[in-house]
């Protein structure tokens, strides 16, 4: 514009012919309204080729935002080498952010994609019948092959309900699978009624369940329930004392209401309280049993009354059962020795001669006469373990001998 409005100046002052001038003024207001078009329509397509190569319907942000500086850009510029610069700079920043955008793009749609094969994995790994199997064989290859987040959408609106409804009868197979177990496992460990109440408490609680990794968290639960109470009750079968069995009865009952990690402290603790009431049974008896014994032999001497002070003392001291019925069975032993040491067989009452007194009786107590101060033992005279007409004539003739 600037040499159209020079060499029109020039041509105007040198011209002296008014028609001419006024041709030369027209010519010089056309030339420049042409340029003036030129550079409206070199600005529009350098406009158009940033669009074109910014490409698509719907740019980001980043995008629109470069097309828009361009413009404001072009709508300043005067020149054709203003112009191209402008285009040149906006076409470089078009194609710089059309490869971000392709790369973020990339990296969204592995992230989907890495997205939704997690979301498989999570939901339906736990466990594989052969129609689940499949499936999650099938749609995984499908979402790994995808080129596009909308295509991994439509796999997976499409897999996940099929996937879904084969979990979900897997599921309720193995639950019931899992109560046939536990049914087995009560046959053999447990008895009917506490089965029953571990199956019972099992369905209520998985009813509440919302994904298998709860479910094998309440099977562990359960197992370990069954195992505890199945070592009370094999605990329990050694035992005789109602007391015992009591605490056995008690310990079940509270692992059945307890929750399930307080199942082996609540173990433990009634296995020691089972133990300790048999053992304070067994004293009980050991003890009357000692008793029993050495009883009218306490003036037989002073070492068997000895004897049984120190063994009731140890039947006390003892916490092992074993060790009870040990002590038991060598103070017995002790007794009965040091018993049939100091008897006089036919002595039965005990003034320390076999004379007639002894005779009548013995006689009297053979026909069931209950004589106080009767020493039985000493009426075996024949130590055959029984009372009879034998050792009647035995002392009989023992007498007689001693006449």
């Amino acid at each position: 514009i600037k040499n159209i409005v020079e060499t029109y100046t020039f041509l105007i002052e040198d011209e002296t012919s008014l028609p001419q001038i006024t041709k030369l003024k027209e010519e010089g207001l056309n030339a420049i309204s042409d340029a003036r078009g030129l550079i409206s329509l070199l600005r529009e397509l350098a406009m158009e080729a940033i669009i074109s190569a910014a490409g698509g319907e719907n740019p980001s942000d980043e995008m629109t935002a470069i097309m828009e500086n361009a413009s404001i850009a072009l709508l300043g510029a005067n020149t054709i080498e203003e112009i191209e610069e402008i285009k040149n700079n906006a076409i470089v920043a078009v194609r710089n952010q059309t490869i971000k955008e392709a790369e973020e793009a990339k990296e969204a749609l592995e992230n989907y994609r890495q997205e939704a094969l997690t979301f498989i994995h999570n939901n339906y790994h736990e466990f594989y019948g052969n129609t689940l199997y499949k499936l999650v064989d099938k749609y995984n290859a499908l979402v790994k092959q995808a080129k596009s987040i909308e295509e991994i959408d439509d796999i997976m609106n499409e897999g996940c309900p099929l996937m879904e409804a084969a979990y979900q009868e897997e599921f309720q197979d193995n639950i019931e699978d899992t109560k046939n177990s536990f049914e087995q496992a009560g046959k053999i460990l447990l008895t009917e009624e506490i089965t029953e109440k571990i199956i019972a408490d099992f369905e209520e609680k998985v009813a509440n369940a919302e994904s298998y990794i709860e479910v094998e968290d309440l099977v562990n639960q359960m197992w370990q329930k069954i195992d505890a109470i199945s070592t009370l009750l094999t605990q329990g079968k050694n035992y005789s004392s109602t007391e015992a069995k009591n605490e056995i009865d008690n310990g079940i009952s509270e692992i059945l209401e307890r929750p399930y990690y307080e199942t082996e402290t609540i173990r433990d603790e009634y296995i020691d309280k089972a133990y300790n009431a048999e053992l304070e049974n067994v004293k009980k008896a050991a003890k009357e049993t000692l008793i029993a014994a050495a009883d009218g032999k306490e003036e037989l001497s002073e070492t068997l009354k000895a004897i049984l002070e120190a063994n009731l003392a140890l039947i006390d001291a003892t916490n092992e059962i074993e060790m009870v019925q040990s002590i038991l069975d060598n103070a017995v032993s002790i007794i009965e020795a040091l018993a049939k040491e100091t008897v006089l067989y036919g002595d039965v009452n005990g003034d320390g001669g076999n004379d007639m007194k002894d005779f009548l009786l013995l006689r009297r107590y053979a026909t069931g006469q209950t004589q106080e101060g009767f020493i039985e033992k000493a009426a075996d005279v024949n130590e055959d373990n029984i009372v009879d007409m034998k050792d009647i004539l035995m002392l009989r003739k023992i007498i007689a001998t001693a006449e």
